[in-house]
């Protein structure tokens, strides 16, 4: 049932010849009738026979209390892809969750040899989706994904089959164009587009959509918590295109229609918050600046 409303989302961001606005209603639509009947579905049908196992696949999420009672419909459709990774991380900060009984019943019976919760100390908010797996799997492919999604159960296939084809690509499903003054100075972050053109080069990836990482080819500061919280304390996506781009990395967009947003809890996104108090242009000129001074050079110049 997921694939069939993950390909029907998919289809409503088919933009190139209708505007955006026209396809709003039907999207939003759509997310409300998923948020009813997918649950049930998540809970009840049995898991299915995976085509492939990924023993060098990692995908690593991470949520907050106000999500904690519904990031398991996630997990539920990560543990159905055809393509199953080596392990699905749900990265936890124990300054909200204390012990596992601060997780409800419904996450914790998801835990398998594939899917794990690790707690980790402090909180470095959504830079734990990424940081504690690159670090320590290194030599991995690492998938980020976003806790208010119902992912397509194509995502780790698409990805897989794509970076066999684009080996030092940094994929991703979900982008924005960067877009520019006539003198190539940024226009503010929410003048960004959706990006519908696989073979633009201004491409700034959305980490959540379902992004693939080869944690070893990101520039050396990629790991550094210090600077990332000083720089981009709300937006990892920021600091991640910074570092792929200060690595010389290129960027792909594959197809979309590989996920669908839930409708719970829309409000309280890190996304949401950043765009509308304009937290986001204050973070990328905070890391341009930071690397013009200290190395010379702009991460998002052209």
């Amino acid at each position: 049932m997921h694939k069939f409303y993950t390909r029907l989302y998919g289809c409503l961001y088919n933009r190139k010849y209708i505007p955006v606005w026209f396809f709003s209603p039907f999207r939003k639509s759509l997310r409300i009738i998923a948020s009813h009947h997918l649950p049930k579905f998540l809970e009840n049908a049995p898991l299915p026979k995976a085509e492939c196992h990924c023993d060098d696949v990692i995908v690593s999420l991470t949520t907050f209390p106000a999500r904690i009672n519904d990031v398991w419909m996630t997990i539920s459709c990560l543990l159905r892809q055809t393509y199953t990774p080596e392990k699905i991380i749900l990265w936890l900060s124990k300054e909200q969750f204390h012990t596992k009984n601060d997780i409800p019943t419904s996450l914790i019976k998801l835990e398998s040899d594939i899917f794990e919760i690790r707690f980790v100390d402090g909180d470095i908010r959504s830079h734990k989706k990424y940081i504690y797996a690159f670090s320590e799997f290194p030599e991995k492919l690492v998938i980020t994904v976003d806790d208010d999604i119902i992912y397509s159960p194509y995502l780790i296939e698409s990805l897989v089959k794509e970076h066999r084809k684009y080996p030092e690509d940094v994929l991703c499903c979900y982008a924005k164009k960067i877009k520019r003054t006539m003198d190539g100075q940024l226009l503010p972050y929410n003048t960004w587009s959706t990006l519908d053109d696989i073979c633009d080069t201004d491409v700034f990836f959305g980490s959540g959509g379902g992004t693939l990482f080869q944690p070893k080819k990101m520039y050396k500061d990629v790991l550094n918590t210090e600077l990332s919280k000083k720089l981009t304390p709300l937006a990892d996506d920021i600091w991640l295109n910074a570092m792929c781009r200060l690595a010389g990395l290129n960027i792909r967009l594959i197809t979309k229609n590989l996920y669908l947003f839930f409708d719970q809890n829309e409000g309280i996104s890190l996304s949401k918050q950043n765009v509308g108090m304009q937290k986001n242009d204050i973070q990328l000129n905070n890391i341009m600046d930071y690397y013009i001074n200290s190395i010379g050079v702009n991460p998002f110049e052209k």
